[in-house]
């Protein structure tokens, strides 16, 4: 059994796409609040690049509705996606442990992990936590980079479109890229740019 832990709207939906158009041939079972997502994109077809792709991709996942089958899921080799994407709440925090610590199986982490989330913790130190322990994982991990945040490039070319003299506040990312970034942007702009740590207040 392999666990993806995936954020509910956009990336639980592109991992299930991506891997019904390459044709994998196991079950893909979804949870969690990426159940609501769905609910929400089949009815605004319009804003979707490939509706047809989507709709495929539904038809053919199993859906979990209950404890029951939560429990059971775990005893059948698939692929479950579940949030949250890094594994603080929802149904992934519930499934980590039952995947994780059986060697067969495994984790797939495909989001961004924030510093001291559980998700980061199995990135850099292959641990979970189980029952407020740190344990060595027993399953195998991979990380695979399926970032949609824009980079440097593309945020640069964005701010030289805004008007003014803007204050930048680089936020949700690294603490070195944030602050490289706002050193990239006073020399190339000249603005005022601020990477604020953990816990800094900022006055507007």
């Amino acid at each position: 059994t392999l666990l993806v832990p995936a954020f509910a709207v956009g990336r639980s939906q592109e991992i299930a796409c991506t891997l019904n158009n390459h044709n994998f041939s196991k079950p893909v079972v979804m949870d969690g609040m990426a159940l609501k997502t769905n609910k929400i994109l089949r009815n605004n077809l319009e804003c979707l690049k490939d509706s047809k792709a989507f709709l495929k991709t539904l038809d053919e996942l199993t859906i979990v509705k209950n404890w029951k089958q939560r429990k059971k899921i775990l005893d059948t080799p698939s692929v479950i996606i579940a949030p949250a994407g890094m594994m603080v709440g929802g149904l992934s925090s519930f499934y980590k442990e039952g995947v994780i610590m059986n060697e067969k199986n495994a984790i797939s982490l495909v989001s961004f992990q924030v510093e001291g989330t559980p998700g980061r913790i199995l990135l850099d130190k292959k641990m979970i936590r189980v029952n407020n322990k740190l344990k060595k994982i027993k399953g195998k991990f991979e990380h695979f980079n399926f970032s949609s945040h824009s980079g440097n490039k593309e945020l640069l070319k964005m701010i030289s479109g805004i008007k003014g003299n803007p204050t930048i506040v680089a936020v949700h990312g690294e603490e070195e890229q944030s602050v490289g970034f706002t050193k990239a942007i006073k020399k190339k702009y000249g603005y005022e740019a601020i990477a604020p740590r953990l816990g800094d207040k900022i006055e507007i």
